[in-house]
């Protein structure tokens, strides 16, 4: 008989977990907890369970402080209404995840994955999780200096950086030019990679920016980009599969 634990604050998110649950055989739910402080105290008191549902957040915090204050050895499976590309970021170290409401084809996919579970103790990588939960920011504008003015850019006003003649500029969607102060590759960073590519060491490209791609020799690709600049743009040879890749995601 499988023992499960689930721990779950919003009650309607409980009771159709607990059905979906009770609806299959030889499974047992030894506890239904709603707190990070409640179910600390339940295994300090001696709780067990083989496998545990565990929503993110909980009324009084994440439920990876439970994590950091108790040696938890059974598989977890997260249940959560956060997106699930976030998620994945750190699925890896949990048997599953399921995103709520919680459909019965999905729980039969993590109770297979128990199944198969080889009884190796979770490696949890506390500051993976953090970061699912909160997705790194990226710069949304930036300071110009002209002179003795200031001008702020915002980020969606970029169509790309390009790097020219020891330069960096900001080249906005109205091919306006403004210069900045860093190196392409610190300004890569600030940048969302889901809206910004890096295609070589001079430019980094927004994909709105591009109106065709065509091949080039050398197993690279040539870039039709809006404001047309005056050189070509070309994906270096080592980034085109890499590129290809980021445009189908």
């Amino acid at each position: 008989m499988m023992r499960v634990l689930i721990v779950e604050d919003e009650a309607p998110a409980a009771e159709r977990l607990m059905t979906l649950i009770q609806a299959e055989e030889n499974i047992e739910i030894v506890a239904v907890l709603d707190s990070v402080r409640g179910t600390i105290k339940w295994v300090e008191e001696g709780g067990e369970a083989d496998l545990w549902f565990m929503d993110i957040q909980l009324a009084d915090g994440h439920s990876f402080s439970i994590l950091e204050q108790v040696p938890i050895t059974p598989p977890i499976v997260f249940t959560t209404a956060y997106n699930q590309y976030a998620l994945q970021a750190f699925a890896h170290n949990s048997l599953d995840y399921l995103l709520k409401p919680v459909e019965q084809q999905a729980l039969n996919r993590a109770l297979e994955k128990y199944q198969r579970w080889e009884g190796n103790a979770t490696a949890w990588d506390l500051e993976m999780l953090k970061a699912a939960l909160h997705p790194p920011t990226y710069q949304e504008r930036f300071m110009i200096k002209l002179g003795e003015q200031f001008r702020l850019i915002h980020q969606e006003e970029i169509a790309y950086v390009m790097a020219e003649e020891g330069l960096v500029f900001l080249v906005t969607h109205e091919g306006r030019r403004w210069p900045m102060d860093e190196k392409l590759e610190g300004m890569a960073a600030k940048f969302n990679p889901r809206d910004f590519y890096r295609i070589n060491r001079k430019f980094l490209v927004r994909l709105s920016a591009i109106r065709k791609i065509h091949t080039y020799f050398n197993s690279r690709l040539k870039l039709d980009i809006l404001p047309a600049p005056d050189m070509e743009v070309i994906v270096s040879r080592d980034r085109v599969a890499d590129f290809k890749r980021w445009l189908n995601s």
